[in-house]
Parts: structure tokens; sequence; C-alpha cells
């Protein structure tokens, strides 16, 4: 069955650049790596959620990575033309990143830790994606990455994975057969393969669950965003 889970986690972020980098682009020459950043942000953090500080310096390193990844595909979000989408880009970032910062203080409110071996398992799942060691060195080189930051981004997905499967969530967060109708129909536009209703009705519901926690996690923070695109 084909997945339509929106990607809470990841928007655009590097394991994601990483795992289009590991298919091919096409492109032979590398990235140059770019150090200077395409906004300059006048404020320390961009957000504080629940008294923890989303840096900006944490936020522009993403989004250098992001800008990079689609130069990389031919794409300048710093042409005139492209700003629509860079904000876009900005945007969804930064709600990316007050998200996982939520899940990250939800997961440690309940214990939630993946074990070190659990960790290993997916790097070497992500490392199976690329044909050769030296694909997978340079893919790290290219998007400025090292091993152990890339460990700790597999982590976080673990942790994310683990808190999203807790059977809790199915007593606590209730779905009307009339919502996942609508989401259903909304689908439906964007694929024309999607199937009838009753094939997709438990996947919608498992993800429409998911969202509304995470909704339910941003309604009862305290979340103070200082950097407005």
């Amino acid at each position: 069955m084909r997945r339509f889970k929106r990607n809470f986690w990841h928007v655009l972020s590097g394991l994601l650049l990483m795992t289009v980098a590991a298919c091919g682009n096409g492109q032979d020459e590398q990235t140059e790596e770019n150090n200077t950043s395409i906004k300059d942000i006048n404020v320390e953090n961009v957000a504080v959620v629940n008294g923890e500080n989303i840096s900006t310096a944490s936020y522009l390193v993403q989004l250098d990575r992001i800008v990079q990844f689609y130069a990389s595909q031919g794409l300048n979000l710093e042409e005139e033309e492209n700003q629509q989408l860079l904000q876009d880009v900005e945007k969804n970032l930064l709600d990316s990143l007050i998200t996982r910062e939520l899940v990250l203080q939800e997961a440690d409110r309940v214990n939630i830790s993946p074990t070190e071996e659990e960790v290993d398992v997916e790097l070497e799942n992500f490392k199976s994606q690329f044909p050769e060691e030296e694909d997978y060195t340079e893919a790290l080189d290219m998007n400025n990455y090292t091993e152990e930051q890339l460990r700790e981004e597999l982590k976080e997905e673990l942790i994310y994975r683990k808190l999203l499967q807790l059977d809790h969530l199915d007593d606590e967060i209730t779905v009307t057969e009339e919502e996942l109708r609508e989401r259903y129909d909304e689908l439906s536009l964007q694929y024309e393969n999607l199937g009838e209703f009753e094939d997709v009705q438990e996947q919608l519901k498992e993800e429409a669950i998911q969202q509304k926690f995470l909704d339910d996690l941003k309604e009862a923070a305290e979340i103070e965003v200082l950097y407005t695109v």
C-alpha cells in the first residue's frame, strides 16, 4: 500500500537530502561547501519551546543544507522568482524544528530512549542505501555531516517513531469517519491510484491520530516564535 504519511520529523532534513543524494542526481561534481548563510537573522534564537531555545545557528545550518540541495537540482532559491518557495521552505523548517523539540521533550517525559544497538541497526540500514562505503562518506561530506551527527538524527527519528507507536494514543485520541473521509477526498485529488476508502481507512486513521497527538502537544506548549519569515 502506498504511504501518504506526512513527514513530521524531517521536512527536507539532512537525512532526506542524503537519501536523495544516494539515488544520484545526474551530477558528478560535488557541491562546494558553503559556510555563508543566505539569511542574516539578528536574533540569537528563532523560537523558544517550553523554555528550551531553538538557536538561530542550528536553524541556519538546516536551511543552508536545503538551499544547497535545491541548487544541486538546478533551482536557485536566492533568485527573485523563487522567493515564495524560499519563504515556504523557511516556514516549514521552523515548524519542523518546533515539532522536533516538542517530540523530544515528550519522549523525555515518558522515558523513551533508543538503545545504542537500535541506533546501530538504523545506521546500517541507512548505509545500505548506498552502493559503496565511499558513496556514503561522500554524501556525508557533501552535506557537511559527520557520522556522529547522522547517528544523533537517526536516534531522534527512532524516538519519534517509538513515541507515535504508544498504545495510549488510540485510547486518548478519537477520529471520526467524517474526518477520515475528508482526508481521503483531499488525497484522492493528489493521487489517482489511491484505492477505495475502505482500503486505506486504517492507515488514514493511524496518521490522523498521530497528527492530532502532535497538534495537542503544540497546543499545550508554551511556544514563542522569535523569527518571523
